[in-house]
């Protein structure tokens, strides 16, 4: 809807839907409802040749990743490996991931351990302040982050990019 709208406002091209299947998902009012079990996220990548890279042993990617659920600070808390194994297959070492609902930074972590650069926004201070937080424990907290208003980068990233580059931006 709005996102994969916006996304195509700001000249990005939106590739398919992600799913993340909750291995353990919170069983509220399972007498009355289906267990909310799945998060929907867009892949959504600059426009023109983007990244895939597609696993060995593996016969296809569905898009669909299955992890647990993890008791965090942040209600809507997603899994670190969940993340690696996207960025691995949606981009290359030296590419941008841009996460626009960052949360606890769980995909800027995932990104800067696979030598991703990244962009995260975040509105929450609380949340921002345990993104921020989360970052700096990573390679010894010499990540250059710069901080305003809820807004976190690296200083490896840069808002001119090569055009034939194959920067994908990724959110789930």
């Amino acid at each position: 809807g709005d996102i994969k709208k916006h996304l195509e406002s700001l000249g990005a091209s939106v590739k398919r839907e992600l799913c993340w299947s909750k291995s353990n998902a919170f069983p509220r009012n399972i007498e009355r409802s289906f267990v909310q079990a799945r998060e929907y996220a867009i892949w959504g990548v600059k426009k023109g040749k983007w990244t895939f890279n597609k696993r060995k042993g593996k016969g296809y990617e569905t898009g669909m990743f299955t992890y647990p659920v993890q008791k965090s600070e942040h209600p809507a808390k997603k899994p670190e490996g969940m993340f690696s194994e996207i960025i691995e297959i949606l981009s290359n070492p030296g590419d941008l991931v841009v996460d626009p609902f960052t949360g606890l930074g769980t995909t800027n972590v995932a990104a800067e351990k696979l030598g991703r650069k990244h962009i995260g926004f975040e509105l929450d201070a609380t949340f921002h302040a345990l993104a921020v937080e989360s970052l700096n424990s990573v390679n010894g907290g010499n990540n250059g982050i710069t901080s305003k208003g809820g807004v976190s980068s690296t200083n490896s990233v840069h808002p001119q990019s090569d055009n034939n580059s194959s920067e994908s931006v990724n959110k789930v």
